[in-house]
């Protein structure tokens, strides 16, 4: 249990947010207080501690942060004098980065931990470091942000600048004038125990599959109308999940050949398909998808290791994976991602390095590596029983070997995204060879271009003038995403009206 002592509701979420880098899974419980500190040693049982946050005003732009942290032994302390405040400065940026640093100092102290992202808590932070170039920052300027505002380690500090250098070359050979498209079919063989996506195992009681995917299609079809009415042309087209090849293979058909029908190819750079769970493709819907011009497949095994494949819920082996890598390569395919999961339950170093070593026999011309993310709605949110230290001095390590492989493999770190509840406080981030950059994944993740998403649980993004980002979401549950398909794709057009005048 962790008590946190608040005289300000707007305090809650950054002080709670440095407490989940450390503690993911704590129970935080919020007391509003107000007036001086009072020890609660003697209060506190063993494994709990308590977190009490002040605020002053010393001068009319000067603020001075105190921040003590006890448990049943003894108290720490920490604190920052904040210069160049307005005054209504509870929510000003340099008072919420000072109020983290003070809440990171004071748990580093105490358990000993230095999170390597520092303060930086946001999904995209190679956004950040691409802004501040267009802005015309130094890079020394810059780097001195990310160390010292923000107290980034130099692992990761350097590790951002190296892929905003990759990404500037890639990003000023995309067409600016085009739109990503996302369609997603939230349907599954069976439920990973990582996995919180709104999804649905097929053949199960509740799956309503083909009543979804006749109103997928209408959604597809209505919007390629609307674009093309509008002039505005997919520029890279995204099949997510669930697992699209989930689907048999008349329904594949089905699908493809809507959304040939629907969109105009003309400028498309990547059409790219998550195939993946190797037990739902074959030689057939891999020729399948080959013919319908899918240029970038995702066979994902998370793990070569046979005993976890069967801990979180998979049905296949690692052959499986390297027989439908073999096909898929025969086939034609000349660009194949592999998503790999890093701090699975029960695997240590050597379990990585096998799983390595097949990366390395096969060369994917990419490789997605995710940190294993413990959230809300999955299996393995209920079944936490390991603690904090011991998953993060795990996977602290395993993460060190993978990037020193891949860049090994002749790979480079192309996109970087970050998640809540990501164990050791890291990264999800893409290798790949050069010139196989994934341009749907950098596109999305820099907000360099509008998606328009289709399908239940779909996040659609209006990118407009001066950097303001709309977003309308569809429906995530199946059932009343077909319910609601009429106003779904009004909502459509309302996106789209709203590209079309950002355009004239």
């Amino acid at each position: 249990m962790v008590y946190l002592f608040l005289s300000d509701n707007a305090l809650e979420n950054d002080t709670r947010n440095i407490i989940n880098v450390f503690y993911p899974l704590a129970h935080i419980k919020v007391i509003r207080c107000q007036g001086q500190y009072t020890s609660l040693k003697s209060l506190l049982d063993t494994g709990e501690f308590a977190i009490h946050v002040q605020h002053k005003k010393l001068k009319p732009d000067a603020v001075q942060i105190t921040t003590r942290l006890c448990d049943n032994r003894r108290v720490w302390t920490e604190g920052e004098t904040v210069y160049g405040l307005p005054e209504g400065y509870i929510k000003d940026k340099a008072f919420k980065y000072g109020l983290k640093r003070c809440v990171l100092k004071l748990l580093t102290r105490y358990t000993g931990y230095r999170p390597p992202w520092g303060i930086l808590t946001g999904i995209r932070p190679v956004k950040l470091v691409n802004q501040m170039r267009a802005q015309g920052v130094s890079a020394a300027e810059i780097w001195q942000y990310l160390t010292d505002e923000l107290m980034l380690s130099n692992s990761k500090g350097s590790l951002l600048m190296e892929v905003s250098d990759i990404q500037q070359d890639v990003l000023a050979s995309i067409a600016r004038d085009g739109v990503n498209i996302y369609i997603g079919i939230p349907f599954c063989t069976s439920r990973c125990i990582y996995c919180s996506f709104v999804s649905q195992v097929m053949g199960t009681r509740n799956s309503n599959l083909e009543e979804y995917l006749n109103c997928l299609l209408e959604e597809i079809r209505c919007t390629g109308r609307m674009l093309g009415h509008a002039g505005i042309r997919p520029l890279n087209i995204y099949i997510g999940g669930g697992t699209p090849t989930s689907l048999d293979i008349n329904q594949l058909r089905e699908l493809l050949d809507c959304i040939r029908q629907s969109f105009s190819f003309e400028g498309v750079e990547e059409y790219n398909i998550e195939a993946g769970r190797p037990d739902t493709i074959d030689k057939d819907k891999l020729t399948l998808l080959y013919g319908y011009g899918i240029n970038r497949l995702c066979i994902n095994p998370q793990t070569f290791n046979e005993k976890t494949l069967k801990l979180i819920g998979r049905k296949h082996t690692a052959r499986d994976i390297i027989d439908k890598y073999y096909i898929a390569r025969k086939i034609g395919f000349k660009n194949i991602n592999m998503d790999i999961i890093v701090g699975l339950p029960g695997e240590d170093d050597t379990m990585v390095a096998n799983t390595l070593g097949f990366l390395d026999d096969l060369k994917p011309d990419s490789v997605t590596v995710h940190a294993l993310a413990i959230k809300k709605g999955s299996h393995l949110k209920e079944k936490a029983v390991k603690s904090r230290n011991t998953l993060r001095h795990n996977y602290i390590c395993n993460t060190a070997m993978v990037y020193d492989s891949l860049r090994k493999m002749d790979m480079i770190p192309y996109y970087l995204y970050r998640q809540k509840y990501m164990h050791g406080n890291e990264e999800n981030i893409g290798f790949c060879r050069k010139g196989k950059e994934g341009l749907y994944n950098i596109t999305t993740m820099e907000d360099s271009h509008s998606i328009i998403a289709l399908g239940a649980g779909a996040i659609s993004k209006a990118v407009l003038n001066n950097n303001r980002i709309e977003r309308i979401s569809n429906p995530k549950d199946t059932g009343v995403y077909v319910n609601r398909i009429h106003q779904v794709i009004d909502n459509k057009r309302e996106m789209l009206e709203m590209l079309t005048l950002k355009n004239q």
